[in-house]
C-alpha cells in the first residue's frame, strides 16, 4: 500500500542522512584508514611469523614478495580508489554497512505516480524533495569516502595476496619469474575496473577491512535490524563491529582457537589463511606482553577505573586509551584489534594498584566494564549509545535529546 511503502522509503532516506552525518567527522575516516591500513599490513607480518615458527622458509619469502614493487601496488590501488567515487556502490564488492547508498531513487518515483489523492501527492513530493537533497554531491561524500577508502585497501590486500601467490607458483616452476606470474594472475583475478573476481582474493579483501558477511546469529541480528528501518536509525551498523571484535579475539593467544573462524579457517582454510590465523595468535601474545610492561611503567593506560570517584581522580594526569611519549599521552583507538587487548591489559595492571587488600575480585567487574567500554566508544555504536541515552528517563537532559 501507499503508507507502507511510504514509512519504508521515508526510514530508508532518513538512515541514509543519519548515517552521512555520522560519517561526516574527519576523525572517522582517519580511523578506518588507520584501521584497514593495520590489518593490509599485519598480514604479510603474520604469515612471515607462522613461518618462522613453522620452520617454513618458503612462506616467510612468499610473505616477503608480497612487498615487492609496493609503489605500483599503491597506484594501482589508488587508482581503484579514484574509480570508485563515480560509482554508489562499491566497484571491488563488499561493503561496511546495508545499503549506505539509496536505492530508493526510482521507487521514490515510483511513489509519487501513485499517489491518488492531494494528501498522498504532498506526502510523496515532500519524499522526493528530501530524497533528492540527500543524494546532493556535497551531503553524499562521507559516504563515497568511506566506500572509496575501504576499496582502496583492498585493491591492496587483493594485489598483496597476489603476490604471494606469485611467489608460491613460481618457486615450484621452472624458467617463470614472480613478475610473470603475478601479471597472469592479476590479469586472470582482477577486472579492468578494479573488480576482484575470485573468490579467495574477496574473501581476504572483505576480512581484512571488516566487511566479511556474517554468519549464525549475528547475521539473524543484522537481517532483522535490515528489515525494520525504525531500529536501523540507532544501529546502523552489525558487520562492522562485530567482524572488529572477532579480530581482535584472534590475538588472544589459546582463546583465539575457540572462535568458530579459527576452527573454519584451520579445517578448511587455505594455507595463507592458516598462517595468518598462527601469526596473529604469535603477534597478539608480542602485543599482550608489552602492554603489560608498559601499563607497569605507567606508560600505557586503558579505559580508566569504573568506579566514579576513582575515575575523577585518575583523569586529573591520564588519558584513556592513550600511550605515554614522552610528556604527552597519545590515543591508540585506531590501532583496530590492539586497542580492546591494550585497554584490557592496562585496566588490570592499573586498577590492582588501586584496589584495597582482598577486593581482587572486582578486577572481574573492571574488566567487563574495560571490554564493554571499548567495543562500544566506536563511531558503529554511536546510534546504540545514543538511544540508550534518550531511554534513560531518570537522567533524561536537553543535551543528551539534542
Amino acid at each position: 500500500s501507499f503508507l507502507n511503502n511510504y514509512y519504508r522509503l521515508s526510514f530508508q532516506n532518513l538512515n541514509k542522512a543519519l548515517i552521512q552525518s555520522w560519517l561526516s567527522s574527519p576523525l572517522t575516516h582517519v580511523r578506518n584508514i588507520a584501521g584497514n591500513a593495520f590489518v593490509a599490513l599485519e598480514r604479510p607480518i603474520a604469515i612471515a611469523s607462522s613461518g618462522v615458527l613453522t620452520g617454513d622458509k618458503q612462506q616467510i619469502k612468499a610473505a616477503i614478495a608480497m612487498f615487492d614493487s609496493f609503489g605500483q601496488t599503491i597506484t594501482d590501488s589508488f587508482a581503484v580508489a579514484r574509480e570508485s567515487l563515480k560509482y554508489d556502490e562499491s566497484i571491488v564488492g563488499g561493503s561496511k554497512f546495508h545499503d549506505y547508498a539509496s536505492k530508493s531513487t526510482k521507487e521514490v518515483e515510483n511513489l509519487l505516480q501513485v499517489a491518488s489523492n492531494p494528501a498522498e501527492k504532498f506526502a510523496a513530493k515532500s519524499l522526493k524533495m528530501f530524497h533528492d537533497y540527500t543524494n546532493m554531491p556535497w551531503l553524499s561524500w562521507s559516504g563515497k569516502g568511506l566506500q572509496a577508502g575501504d576499496d582502496y585497501f583492498k585493491s591492496m590486500v587483493a594485489r598483496m595476496d597476489l603476490r604471494y601467490q606469485a611467489a608460491i607458483e613460481a618457486d615450484a616452476l621452472e624458467g617463470v619469474t614472480k613478475g610473470d606470474k603475478y601479471k597472469e594472475l592479476l590479469n586472470n583475478k582482477i577486472g579492468p575496473k578494479g573488480e576482484i573476481l575470485d573468490s579467495e582474493l574477496m574473501r581476504s579483501a572483505t576480512e581484512a577491512t571488516f566487511q566479511k558477511d556474517l554468519e549464525g546469529k549475528m547475521k539473524k541480528i543484522a537481517d532483522s535490524i535490515n528489515d525494520h528501518p525504525e531500529i536501523k536509525s540507532f544501529i546502523p551498523f552489525a558487520k562492522t563491529p562485530h567482524n572488529i571484535n572477532v579480530y581482535a579475539v584472534e590475538h588472544i593467544p589459546f582463546l583465539a582457537r575457540f572462535t568458530q573462524e579459527y576452527k573454519q579457517v584451520m579445517k578448511t582454510g587455505t594455507e595463507m589463511e592458516k598462517a595468518i590465523m598462527r601469526g596473529r595468535e604469535a603477534i597478539g601474545g608480542l602485543l599482550i606482553t608489552s602492554a603489560f610492561t608498559a601499563a607497569a611503567t605507567g606508560n600505557m593506560t586503558g579505559n580508566g577505573p569504573a568506579d566514579p570517584e576513582l575515575r575523577k581522580l585518575w583523569l586529573r594526569d591520564h588519558e584513556p586509551m592513550s600511550i605515554k611519549v614522552g610528556n604527552k599521552w597519545v590515543s591508540y583507538r585506531s590501532i583496530v584489534g590492539a586497542e580492546l587487548l591494550f585497554s584490557a591489559v592496562s585496566d588490570i595492571v592499573n586498577i590492582w594498584d588501586m584496589l584495597p587488600e582482598g577486593e581482587g575480585d572486582k578486577l572481574t567487574a573492571q574488566l567487563i566494564y574495560t571490554v564493554a567500554n571499548t567495543a562500544t566508544n566506536r563511531s558503529y555504536f554511536k546510534g546504540f549509545v545514543d538511544m540508550s541515552e534518550a531511554l534513560d528517563v531518570k537522567n533524561l537532559s536537553g543535551k543528551k535529546m539534542s
